[in-house]
This record gives structure tokens, C-alpha cells and sequence, in this order.
């Protein structure tokens, strides 16, 4: 039996078209098993867990997907549950005047419901293992200027395009101004990325266990890490029902292991797609809709709560 007072479930929604399967395999750079807890776990305050579900949407932007994310967007607004939403900035907010998603995603945000998270500056397959620790810091820098002008606020969390990053990333957010705390990531990437910030492998915040903190000069990132995809489950032939037990049951095996656990749903989940060419079009499939509001149907049930990422983090 699951405690229901150690929970935390994050749920991670990117928009991409049918075609990036093979990429997000790249990307998701997950699809083995959590690691063992540390027996040693570095601690921070303790506080108590957060007993919560939360969900974040990325690849954001003001064309993408725009109708399969304005469901989402809406459905959570509807439900009155947070949700943290992953842009890429440089393509966020440009539309005149600002365009449907933005206004969207700013009534969110405004309300309280939605919280942003840094999902690269830029698109074009370009990723952060790539770039030098000068170009990663201009990222962060317009990043945060241009979401602070467009919702009045920066981010405080990095979700690096396809799970890729380099210790030049981690230097890069400790010292941006102000600081973004909290990267995002794949369990597998994390572990694999020659990182020499990086103390400890977990890390107890209080509220939940996550993969570790990095250490730079005294500021302190955070490592949430993830290992729960739809896409994943899918391409191992479940489907309805099953796809949906499946990615509960794996959310309770790491609740009980870490406090929380990390879901990443694609809005290429929910969209109607192309029988002829078998790309995802820009329409919402009502049965694949579905799982997702049974998915939080059934959380919700299991006693679980909802919050956003940053809650994750005692500051």
C-alpha cells in the first residue's frame, strides 16, 4: 500500500510531431529503471512531503500543436490543478498581438495555475551539450528578460531539448541572475553526463527525494529527474487502459522509492493522426484525451494532490 502522505507525481507533456518518435527516444534518455536510492541520502530541512501530482507541458510555442495544447491548457484551468509549462522562449510570444497560446498560457499564469519552465531559448535541433558556457549564459539571460516581460516573472527551472547537457550548463544556471534552481531531466542522461558540480547522486529536500543537487560557488541546482513516458509504454504495445495502468503502477514503485514520481505525456498522445502520411495533426483524438483525464481521475482518487515543480524545492 502507497503512503498517502509521501507523493509527488510530475508529468511532463511535450507537443511534437509523429514523425520525432526516434528523437524522443533520444530525448527522453529514461527508458531503463530508476536507479536504487542511495542507502546514504544527503537531507535537507525536513519538512514533509508534498503529497502531489504535477504535471509539466514543454516544447511549447506559439505554432506548435496549437489546438492539441489549448486542450490541455484548458483542461487543466478547468480542473483548477497546476500545471508547469516548458516554452521555447525564442518562439513563445511573438504572434501579434501575442497570439492564442500565449494568451493562454499568461491567464494561467496569472491566475497561479501555471508556473514556466526554460525548454531551450530556440529551436532547430540544437542542444546544450553543444554550446559554450558564454552562449548558454546568453540563453538563460534572454530566456528569463524575454518571460519576464511577456508574464512579469523569470523561470526557475531549465528542461534541457532532448535531455542533453554539459557541466557548462549546470555553471551556466547557477550563474544566471537570478539563478535558475532546478533542472529537469531524463534519470539516464543525468546519470551519464560527466558533471563535476554534481555532490551527491539523491538528495532528500524535504519534500521528496530527488537525483542529486550540483554545487556551484554555493549555488545549488537541483536535479529533478524523470523515467515515465507515454510515448515509452506505448512503443512496448500498451494502449487504453493498460497504458494507463501502467504508467500509474510505475508512478507508485517511484513514489514509494523517492516521494514523488516523473510522467512525461506528448501532446502527439492526444492528437488525431494521418492515416496517409501518419503525421500528428493539429486535432485532438477524444479517446487518447481520455487516458490522460482518467490517468489524473485516478491519481486523484489514490489520495494524491496537486502542485508545481518549484514546489518540489524548500528555499
Amino acid at each position: 500500500m502507497v503512503s498517502r502522505t509521501s507523493v509527488v507525481l510530475l508529468i511532463l507533456i511535450v507537443p511534437l510531431s509523429a514523425l520525432m518518435v526516434a528523437t524522443l527516444f533520444m530525448e527522453e534518455g529514461l527508458f531503463s529503471s530508476p536507479e536504487e536510492v542511495d542507502e546514504e541520502i544527503a537531507h535537507g530541512e525536513e519538512i514533509g512531503r508534498l503529497n502531489a501530482t504535477i504535471f509539466k507541458l514543454g516544447d511549447v510555442t506559439d505554432s506548435s500543436l496549437t489546438n492539441v495544447n489549448l486542450a490541455i491548457f484548458d483542461y487543466f484551468m478547468a480542473e483548477k490543478k497546476p500545471l508547469t509549462v516548458g516554452v521555447i522562449v525564442e518562439d513563445f510570444g511573438n504572434a501579434a498581438p501575442h497570439g492564442i497560446i500565449y494568451k493562454k498560457v499568461k491567464q494561467g499564469h496569472d491566475s497561479g495555475l501555471f508556473e514556466m519552465a526554460i525548454h531551450g531559448f530556440s529551436g532547430g535541433g540544437t542542444t546544450y551539450d553543444q554550446l559554450d558556457y558564454e552562449t548558454q549564459l546568453k540563453h538563460f539571460k534572454f530566456a528569463n528578460t524575454k518571460l519576464t516581460k511577456l508574464l512579469g516573472s523569470p523561470s526557475e527551472i531549465f528542461a534541457p531539448p532532448r535531455n542533453k547537457f554539459s557541466a557548462d550548463t549546470i555553471r551556466a544556471m547557477a550563474n544566471s541572475d537570478p539563478p535558475i534552481s532546478i533542472i529537469s531531466v531524463g534519470n539516464q542522461s543525468d546519470n551519464i553526463t560527466l558533471n563535476p558540480y554534481k555532490l551527491n547522486s539523491t538528495y532528500d529536500t524535504g519534500k521528496g527525494i530527488v537525483g542529486g543537487i550540483s554545487d556551484v560557488n554555493g549555488t545549488k541546482i537541483y536535479h529533478v529527474v524523470h523515467d515515465i513516458s507515454y510515448l515509452k509504454f506505448r512503443t512496448q504495445n500498451y494502449t487504453g487502459d493498460s497504458l494507463q495502468d501502467v504508467v500509474v503502477q510505475r508512478a507508485q514503485a517511484n513514489i514509494e522509492k523517492y516521494g514523488f514520481a516523473v510522467v512525461i505525456l506528448h501532446p502527439t498522445d492526444f492528437c488525431v493522426i494521418d492515416e496517409a502520411t501518419g503525421m500528428c495533426t493539429n486535432q485532438v483524438d477524444p479517446e487518447r484525451f481520455k487516458i490522460l483525464t482518467d490517468t489524473v481521475d485516478e491519481l486523484e482518487s489514490l489520495g494524491y494532490g496537486f502542485a508545481k515543480m518549484g514546489d518540489v524545492v524548500v528555499r
